[in-house]
């Protein structure tokens, strides 16, 4: 019986650590600056297209697995900085969707 209580103990005590590793989101909860590595997968309009952003502050476009633009990103706040070919676009996050004029992409 006393065997079977450790058991329990330990089970609850494992179960609460990865709960609290699973409810960990990579956004910053006080408004701040989230990160955005990784890749974000476009929809509707923008099915097949995604944005994969680098520790590095590089990015890649692709469509259909082949990129078609390389450039940088810096973010503030909610707000993304990319610059590719000389120009720079304003994308906005929110949770794990990123409003990039209009279009949405949703991280992955």
């Amino acid at each position: 019986m006393k065997r079977l209580s450790v058991f329990y103990v330990l089970l609850a005590m494992v179960l609460a650590f990865g709960l609290t590793l699973l409810s960990c989101n990579t956004g910053s909860p006080d408004g701040g600056t989230p990160n955005i590595e990784g890749r974000w997968v476009g929809a509707g309009e923008m099915y097949g297209s995604s944005i994969t952003f680098n520790s590095d502050n590089t990015c890649t476009f692709s469509a259909f697995g082949t990129v078609i633009l390389r450039g940088t990103y810096s973010v503030s706040g909610k707000t993304v900085n990319i610059t590719t070919n000389g120009e720079t676009f304003i994308a906005t996050v929110s949770g794990n969707k990123m409003d990039f004029g209009g279009n949405i992409y949703t991280r992955q």
